[in-house]
Order: structure tokens, then sequence, then C-alpha cells
């Protein structure tokens, strides 16, 4: 008997994770398969328990590979786009949710994206809102120092897509481009969260490493929107008052964590008036107080917190000019775009400022 080559690696790892979403998955799984480049692989996490027949049949029949994962257990998308990671052979990493469906061009647009931008770049999509295909559903996540995090562009006029690329925030992980050095440096995404916000978190993470992040304007993808979760029910409310908090405090830098603390209350406060209002309350709240009783201890958000401000290396300027000083933006969800150009990026491999940040 003789030993088999070992298949050579891909360029791209596709990590997908699905909870009970098998029509949407094979839905994007048809797009991938209408990629104008062939040199990737997909590596899907079923998250529900017992509903991974239909994933089993799809590695069968496609002409990509697929690497199928059945977790004995809900791991929720942070966590179970950690163990597709694990499993990845590519030296980038595509995040694509079941409910994202990418134009032909999506993947070497992104890699052609990459060819043009320094190391420590992470890439976003433009996301077309699928049922309404003359409005965005959003071209990167935004995100205030109070606490407030939203989907720049979201629901805005498609003529309004960026024409060129463009620095941004965070790349919304429903169609994402990451250097696996990076997101391995990085420890993936925070797995305490479940699921909401971990983008955003890992971005600003990114960032405090001397990071960049750049929306593709050619890479588009239409996106369904909370098609494996409800973003507005009550555990997605409770998860988002949750790891809003959380975010806060792990990777706001000290200089402006305290002087802002009094208005990052109120505005805890008046989410919490907002989901009352939609009779979300009890469910907001609940996020809250776990939030805050996840803070103390060696395992705690605080500690957290410590680890993470400990490796900042980017300057307060550099993080200003990235971040939505103006909390009035999520009401219109606004978006806030540069020229990449205009950043200095790379993550700095160097020793970390040293600090206090007690």
């Amino acid at each position: 008997m003789t030993d088999t080559p070992a298949p050579s690696a891909p360029l791209v790892s596709v990590l997908m994770v699905s909870y009970y979403s098998a029509r949407l998955a094979r839905r994007a799984l048809d797009h991938l398969a209408a990629q104008d480049r062939r040199d990737f692989e997909v590596v899907l996490v079923e998250n529900g328990v017992g509903d991974g027949a239909w994933a089993h049949e799809e590695a069968a029949r496609r002409a990509f590979p697929i690497t199928v994962l059945t977790p004995p257990e809900n791991l929720g998308f942070a966590a179970g786009n950690n163990l597709a990671a694990r499993h990845a052979r590519g030296p980038w990493l595509a995040l694509l949710n079941p409910d994202a469906f990418p134009d032909p061009d999506w993947l070497s647009s992104l890699l052609a994206a990459a060819e043009r931008h320094p190391p420590g770049t992470a890439f976003g999509s433009v996301q077309v809102n699928a049922a309404e295909p003359g409005l965005l559903d959003g071209v990167g996540d935004c995100w205030c120092p109070l606490g407030l995090a939203w989907r720049g562009g979201h629901r805005a006029p498609i003529e309004t897509a960026p024409t060129e690329d463009r620095g941004v925030l965070a790349p919304c992980a429903a169609a994402a481009l990451w250097a696996r050095a990076d997101f391995v440096a990085l420890g993936g995404f925070a797995e305490r969260y479940f699921c909401y916000m971990e983008d955003v978190d890992l971005a600003l993470r990114h960032r405090l490493r001397g990071g960049r992040c750049v929306t593709v304007a050619a890479a588009r993808v239409r996106h369904v929107g909370s098609g494996t979760t409800a973003r507005h029910s009550v555990f997605g409310i409770e998860h988002d008052r949750r790891n809003a908090l959380w975010t806060v405090v792990r990777t706001t830098p000290a200089a402006w964590f305290w002087p802002l603390l009094p208005l990052q209350a109120l505005a805890h406060g008046l989410m919490l008036a907002r989901a009352a209002r939609h009779g979300g309350f009890g469910a907001a709240w609940r996020g809250l107080r776990e939030g805050l009783a996840a803070l103390p201890g060696p395992d705690g958000v605080w500690a957290d917190r410590r680890a993470i401000q400990a490796q900042r290396t980017a300057s307060l300027w550099t993080l200003a000019r990235a971040v939505t000083w103006n909390p009035v933006r999520l009401l219109w969800r606004g978006a806030k775009t540069w020229p990449p150009e205009t950043e200095r990026g790379g993550p700095q491999r160097g020793k970390a400022h040293e600090r206090a940040d007690g």
C-alpha cells in the first residue's frame, strides 16, 4: 500500500457557521460554486445539534472541498468560527454567513485587495440588502466609545456604495477576509460573547495592535440579515446589551474609558429605555446584569481588559480617527469611511507601550 500524497493547501478557507440554516447555507454554497477562482475550501460548522446530515450531503456533491464539523452542542458564532479556523488549511480566512450570497468575483476581489494593501489589513465587503437590492445592508461596522455599535450605511441607497476601497473601523463578519496569521495572533473571536458584536471586538483588538480594516468596493454580497438568529428577539437583545458592555470595557483605552464613564452609563441607560419602548426591557436588563457580573475575577472581563490594553501599540490619535465620536449617527446608521492610504497600518511586532489600566 502506497501513501497517498496530501492535497495541496488552498489559498483561502471559507468559514461558515450554520444553526439549522440548511436552506440558506445551500444557497450560499451555490454562490461559492460560481466563484471565478477555485483555490478555496469550505469549513462548515453545523451548530444545530442533529442537523448535520444535509452538510455531509453537500460535501459529497460539491466540486470544492468541504470539511463538515458537527459539535455536540451549539457553540455560537464566535466559538464556531474559531473551531472552523482551527481546521482551516489556507493562509487566508474568509468568513461567510449562511445568509450572505457573494457575487462571482467576491473572493477574487478580496484577494486582489490583499495584494494592494499592506500586511495587517482585514477586509470587509459591500453588503447589499438581499430583499431590497436597491438598498445597502452595510459598508462596515462603526463603534462609538460610549459603547454603541452599528452597521454603517444600513438601508442607505445602493447609489451611496463606495466605488473604491475605503477605510472602516471594522469589517462585518458576515462577509470578511482575515489573514490567518492575524486572526490567530488575536486569539480569534472572544468566545464568551457567543454571538453579536464579536466582530467589532475583534477589529478593535486588531486596531489596538496597529492593524487596519478596509471595505473592498468590488467585493459584494447580498445579505439577508438575521437569517440564522433574530437580532431583535429576547435572545438577541440580551446578548447585544451584554456584549456591548464587554466591548467597551475590553477595548477602550484608559485615557478615554475613565473620563467617558458617566456618559457610558448614560448611553446604557438610554439603550435600556429604547429596549423598553419595544417590549425588550427585561432582556436588555438581564444582559446588562450578566455583563456586569462577569467583570471581576481572574477569568473575568476586566482581566481580559488588562491583557488587551497591555498589548496596545496604536496611538490614541490613530484610534480616535477610526471610531465615531458622535453617538447620534446611530439613529440613521451613518457610515464612517476614509481613504485607506491616509492610515498607517500593519500590526507592530515590537514591545507594547507600558501602561497601567487598572
